[in-house]
């Protein structure tokens, strides 16, 4: 017991320093995106675009260091190096995300090129999860296709509210680009985790909206970058996905 205790350790502070030292590393690679990844179809990258460093790297070097530096042994503890692999592909997710969030924070933009790299992550994943299932059993057609129920629950529902609000208010609610970054995800979550993505969402950006108004620093009508909200939801799902679909359960079984 001792020696597995002592091993867990080692495993542990080792992925905490492979964290920290990706965390630093991350702001530094954010200069070296594209600057044309950064820009709408069509545009020209301007000046901001074109001057580096893009991050300031003590704050944001910190701050991706503190959170990989914590999650990578997290994800270790919650799901280990076993098949069908949930520690590498949600552990090769957290800087994607990361990097999505800065850029939408930064220059409210969410690059095509970083989606679809977290989009292929989640095929990949789910490829490995419906042969662990076929190996090991039991195999079901549901199981199997619960990444493309997630995407389409996930893409899926803020595609319709985009398409009403424009229709409705005459602009937009939220991004095409963040219609796409939910879809990617729901590769990863599955249908039923999809869906606590998406109130994940909500609460984050609603809580942190009414906090800004009230401050005074945000006004109604005021139009903010949802992507970083998407990103942190995600990101919190990856990591505490046990204890997520526990709480929906115990909330679910309240009304049955």
């Amino acid at each position: 017991m001792r020696t597995d205790a002592v091993t867990m350790g080692l495993i542990c502070a080792g992925l905490a320093a492979f964290g920290v030292g990706l965390g630093l590393l991350l702001a530094p690679l954010f200069d070296r995106i594209p600057a044309r990844w950064l820009c709408d179809y069509g545009e020209a990258p301007g000046d901001e675009l074109l001057s580096f460093p893009r991050l300031p790297r003590k704050r944001y070097g910190f701050l991706f260091a503190l959170l990989l530096g914590a999650s990578y042994p997290l994800l270790f503890l919650q799901y280990g190096f076993s098949p069908p692999g949930a520690f590498f592909f949600f552990g090769a997710a957290l800087p994607v995300l990361l990097l999505l969030a800065a850029a939408d924070a930064k220059y409210t933009i969410l690059p095509d090129q970083l989606t679809g790299l977290l989009a292929l992550l989640g095929v990949f994943y789910g490829i490995a999860g419906g042969v662990y299932m076929a190996l090991t059993g039991p195999f079901t057609v549901l199981g199997c296709l619960s990444p493309l129920f997630g995407a389409l629950a996930a893409g899926g529902a803020p595609a319709i509210l985009l398409v009403v609000g424009a229709l409705l208010f005459k602009r937009e609610i939220m991004g095409f680009g963040d219609v796409k970054l939910l879809a990617a995800i729901g590769l990863f979550c599955g249908l039923k985790g999809s869906v606590l993505v998406l109130l994940l969402t909500v609460l984050l950006s609603g809580l942190t909206f009414a906090l800004l108004m009230a401050a005074g620093r945000l006004k109604r009508g005021d139009m903010r970058p949802l992507g970083p909200f998407i990103a942190a939801a995600a990101f919190a799902y990856l990591l505490f996905s046990p204890q997520l679909h526990a709480l929906a359960d115990l909330y679910l079984s309240l009304f049955s």
